[in-house]
């Protein structure tokens, strides 16, 4: 019942013109009709973040059965650092007792320290403690 908008019709004539372009080049027709200027995409939705978004995402992560997720999900909540990132956190990187984390391998490719504080600490310490893992072993299994 509604408008298309803008960034919808950009794709969907895209769509078009790349099937009518195969077309073309198969000499069943001798233009395509549908090379058209682009509309101006301007589909910005601003969306931020709540408390209630962050608890039922955390309370989701939590009835995981993947042990990893919740704390994973938390650190990630509370440093601000790519899921990449803590995915390749070894424990030999991570200052518990500072609640600092090194990163090593970043998007910018720079070593770039982050802090662990609050609930995401404990998270770590209390895997820390019940798994006694090596240093080179990875913090989110």
């Amino acid at each position: 019942g509604r408008a298309l908008r803008p960034a919808t019709r950009n794709r969907r004539v895209a769509l078009i013109s790349a099937v009518l372009t195969h077309a073309m080049r198969l000499d069943w027709i001798t233009h395509n009709p549908a090379r058209l200027g682009r509309l101006t995409e301007d589909n910005l939705v601003e969306r931020h973040v709540t408390q209630d978004d962050i608890d039922a995402l955390l309370q989701a992560c939590g009835a995981s059965p993947e042990p990893a997720l919740y704390p994973l999900v938390l650190t990630a909540i509370c440093s601000g650092a790519r899921a990449g990132e803590l995915q390749r956190l070894v424990w030999r990187d991570v200052d518990l007792a500072q609640g600092v984390a090194g990163l090593l391998k970043t998007k910018s490719g720079r070593r770039r320290p982050i802090p662990i504080r609050g609930a995401a600490l404990e998270a770590l310490r209390r895997i820390h403690a019940e798994r006694a893992p090596a240093p080179g072993d990875h913090v989110f299994l």
